[in-house]
């Protein structure tokens, strides 16, 4: 399909149907009225603020979620702290480990100190 400049087209045919109406509202082109005209433009104009608002709509149920996210983040953070707070598991327990974290007996310092080789001529 080819593709379709929506916007160029509504505002082409919306400066056609007023030159229309104001020129000649009861002649038809190629056996098509103004009202008829105008009823397919009405009808795409009608989609398109149709659309803008499932826009709006989808935009702030994203901005909803995206809150939502940001909390259970806060809490995920607790949860975590609370797991290696607990006597009962800790750092270095199983549950921690299943939780995705890197328990501390597996844990490396993650320091390096990398030395530049010298150049072999």
């Amino acid at each position: 399909m080819a593709r379709v400049n929506v916007k160029e087209i509504v505002t082409r045919v919306a400066k056609m149907l007023e030159a229309w109406r104001q020129g000649a509202s009861e002649t038809k082109f190629m056996n098509i009225s103004q009202t008829d005209f105008q009823a397919d433009y009405d009808e795409i104009e009608t989609e398109l603020q149709a659309i803008a608002n499932d826009e709006a709509a989808l935009k702030m149920r994203k901005v909803a979620v995206a809150a939502k996210a940001a909390a259970l983040q806060k809490k995920s953070v607790k949860v975590r702290e609370g797991v290696e707070g607990d006597p009962n598991y800790g750092s270095d327990s199983p549950l921690y480990a299943a939780m995705g974290f890197v328990i501390d007996s597996l844990r490396k310092s993650g320091l390096t100190r990398k030395k530049d080789k010298p150049n072999a001529i």
